[in-house]
């Protein structure tokens, strides 16, 4: 699932938002409910993390639209963290302008592969700054997703930063770390929406890029196996 396609931007935004809600309502729930003493879980090591920074330092882009579950126009930034070569989606973020529940608020979506631990979260971090922990919203077959709400403030921080990083533990307890490139996300909140056809082209680009790429993987291999059964 692309985060900048107009499709999958609505649906997760409805799920995330109706997700976030009832996380507030447990969150709630608890805080009337002194939970009960448990004994503390046993640490688990944690390997150093392994970074991935994706292909190339590709723009952000912008996108406008009117989303039926606020009932109003919203504004996305997005910036899809891909593979070389394949072009296949590693990592996707999104700043939601005007989707908190305040105003003048954002909301940042954070989408990464559903091969990671829910319990540990995912890790944020803008430069060097101090690290912020973001709670899984919801998971689909393919990926999953987390969301926060950020403010004026910090969106002025993330236009004058150098890389977000985004930290997570794999199932192996593997610490990785996916590097979000933000020297172009200032330019692209702060400007004009790109048309909707243009992000369509761009979209039909990578995934041509992406066939290519695997049809010549396929022919190599095929050359490979040839190869050595001639050498039988």
């Amino acid at each position: 699932m692309n985060l900048l396609s107009a499709k999958s931007v609505l649906t997760a935004s409805i799920r995330v938002l109706a997700v976030s809600a009832a996380l507030v309502a447990g969150e709630a729930s608890a805080q009337q409910t002194p939970p009960e003493s448990a004994p503390a879980p046993a640490s688990i090591a944690i390997q150093p993390p392994v970074e991935v920074s994706g292909a190339d330092q590709a723009p952000w882009i912008k996108v406008c639209n009117n989303d039926p579950a606020l009932k109003k126009e919203v504004c996305r930034t997005g910036y899809d963290l891909r593979s070389a070569g394949s072009q296949n989606l590693i990592a996707s973020m999104l700043v939601m302008d005007n989707a908190g529940p305040k105003p003048n608020s954002f909301r940042l979506l954070l989408q990464v592969p559903n091969s990671l631990m829910i319990q540990p979260g995912l890790k944020v971090k803008v430069d060097e700054d101090k690290e912020q922990d973001v709670k899984f919203a919801i998971c689909f077959p393919e990926n999953c997703l987390a969301a926060m709400d950020v403010g004026e403030a910090q969106i002025t921080r993330l236009k004058s930063a150098k890389t977000f990083k985004i930290s997570a533990v794999r199932e192996n307890n593997q610490g990785v770390t996916f590097i979000v490139p933000m020297t172009t996300f200032k330019a692209a909140i702060e400007g004009q929406a790109t048309p909707a056809e243009e992000v369509q082209k761009r979209d039909a680009e990578i995934q041509q890029k992406a066939d290519d790429t695997a049809k010549t993987m396929e022919e190599r291999l095929l050359e490979a196996q040839r190869k050595a059964q001639q050498a039988q």
